[in-house]
C-alpha cells in the first residue's frame, strides 16, 4: 500500500488554512484531498506544539507573527489562482508547496 508523505511546509499550511478560514476540518480536508482524521491529527499536533512554545506551529515573537502573517497572505493570494477542477494532488502541491504546480 502506498503512503503519501507531505512536507512540513505542506502540513503547516494545511493547518493554517483551517485556522484562518471559516472552513471546517472536513471541508478543508476534502479540498486538499486528504482524510479529515489526518488533518484533525495535524491540528492537534500543531496546537500541542504551540502550547509548549516549540515546533513548527509555535509563534515566539511579534516579528515572527508578522512574517507568518505576510507568508499566509501571499499563500491566500496564490490559492485564488488554482482552478477548482484541478486534481487533489495538484491542488495540494500547487497551493501549499512554494506556490509551484507539479
Amino acid at each position: 500500500m502506498y503512503t503519501k508523505r507531505y512536507s512540513e511546509e505542506c502540513k503547516r499550511d494545511a493547518v493554517e488554512l483551517v485556522r484562518l478560514s471559516s472552513r471546517t476540518v472536513t471541508e478543508a480536508a476534502g479540498e486538499l484531498g486528504v482524510r479529515s482524521e489526518y488533518l484533525r491529527r495535524r491540528m492537534k499536533k500543531a496546537s500541542a506544539a504551540q502550547d509548549t512554545g516549540s515546533g513548527p506551529g509555535a509563534v515566539r515573537t511579534v516579528d515572527d507573527r508578522d512574517e507568518e502573517l505576510k507568508r499566509l497572505r501571499k499563500l491566500t493570494a496564490e490559492q485564488a489562482c488554482v482552478s477548482p477542477g484541478a486534481g487533489a494532488a495538484q491542488r495540494c502541491c500547487g497551493r501549499f508547496c512554494s506556490g509551484r504546480r507539479r
